[in-house]
């Protein structure tokens, strides 16, 4: 019994030392591999570090490659570059966090080459064009605070790359969370505000524009998923509204029917939750 529990652990060890391999080997040539062997050699010596929950933990990895030079992120001139997204996440919530991310990260401009639903696995594909490529360890970061991990990357070539990746608990950063009771005033902003509210919350919102608006509500009800629930405007300048939060709203967006400079000196809300 022993000898089949050492034989099994050598079994597992050599096999996640081959996939851990293989995953550096994909993120740098095969001349610059040959070249740095050694230093790879010392860098990865302690390979259980860089397995988590049977994979390849893509950020220990990546995080070491680039210290130590050996990722290559930046071309000598402006590139089109290929990025997959996939996801077995719902498409909405999925398409928004990382449409946020790139932002964050200074890709405003990018478009839509593909898009595909099969089976359950949500299929993105995004062209943009830069001087460097999309930093995986600061990108992996930027997702994780909004709820989402990294399954998977992988480097196809030097402009196609395939992310993989799963939402545990999405978090829209740029929203406003929503407590019971409490009056909050929404600074100013040329854009919409979101709002998050705690799971299973039901009551009214009341949303009061400030002085120096001249606000068309237009308002959005959306699920833990980013479905829409409801969506309502008004075609007439408004100083309050409301709207009915039902248990199954999880974010709520708030904007201006026509231009969100309508809003530019901006709002107040306050939530009456129901009393069961």
């Amino acid at each position: 019994m022993v000898k089949k529990a050492l034989l099994l652990f050598l079994i597992c060890s050599i096999s996640f030392a081959d996939i851990l391999d293989e995953k550096i080997k994909s993120f740098i040539d095969e001349r610059k591999y040959r070249l740095h062997s050694k230093l790879i050699d010392r860098i990865f010596e302690n390979r259980d570090e860089f397995i988590y929950q049977n994979r390849v933990d893509i950020l220990k990895v990546t995080e070491k490659l680039k210290e130590n030079g050996l990722l290559s992120l930046f071309y000598a001139e402006p590139l089109e570059l290929e990025v997959l997204f996939e996801t077995r996440s719902s498409p909405a919530i999925f398409m928004h966090l990382i449409g946020q991310s790139l932002k964050r990260l200074g890709y405003y401009y990018f478009n839509t080459k593909h898009v595909n639903y099969e089976d359950g696995l949500y299929s993105w594909v995004v062209i943009l064009e830069s001087e460097h490529a999309i930093d995986p360890t600061i990108f992996i970061k930027d997702l994780r605070y909004r709820g989402v991990v990294a399954l998977d990357v992988m480097l196809k070539s030097k402009t196609d790359w395939v992310y993989k990746l799963e939402i545990e608990e999405p978090i829209l950063l740029d929203s406003i969370e929503v407590l019971a009771d409490e009056e909050v005033e929404l600074r100013r902003s040329l854009d919409a505000h979101w709002l998050t509210f705690k799971d299973g919350d039901s009551g009214t919102l009341r949303v009061r524009s400030l002085h120096g608006n001249s606000w068309y509500p237009y308002v959005v009800l959306y699920d833990k998923n980013l479905n829409i629930i409801k969506i309502d405007s008004v075609d007439r300048v408004s100083s309050e509204y409301r709207v009915e939060i039902l248990d199954e709203v999880k974010f709520v967006k708030i904007g201006d029917l026509y231009t969100d400079i309508n809003i530019k000196n901006g709002l107040k809300i306050h939530f009456f939750k129901d009393l069961n």
